[in-house]
């Protein structure tokens, strides 16, 4: 059997040639591959399919808050009021966050 060779200083060449000679045309299909899988993992993320039992589990494990109406009364009488708070601070003072 003859002995093959395989000579891979000319492939590069030769490859690397023809990338020269296209690197416009293969930038802009990397550019737009990556612009279309991005556009398509956001639609992909921002539509997720739901899962009804796993949603149910989730609304499941929720704890329910409970709100003391005492306290809630209170803060309603307060605001009712209409309590007038007069803060004693000079009102010529000069404001440093100002211009």
């Amino acid at each position: 059997m003859p002995k093959l060779s395989f000579d891979y200083k000319k492939v590069l060449l030769k490859l690397a040639s023809h990338v020269s000679t296209y690197r416009v045309i293969i930038t802009a299909l990397a550019l737009c591959s990556l612009f279309a899988f991005t556009i398509l993992r956001i639609n992909g993320l921002s539509n997720p399919d739901v899962d009804q039992t796993k949603l149910n589990e989730q609304i499941s494990s929720l704890k329910k808050v409970n709100f003391n109406n005492d306290a809630i009364e209170k803060i309603q009488a307060l605001v009712d009021s209409g309590v007038e708070i007069d803060a004693n601070f000079d009102p010529n003072r000069s404001n440093p966050f100002s211009n």
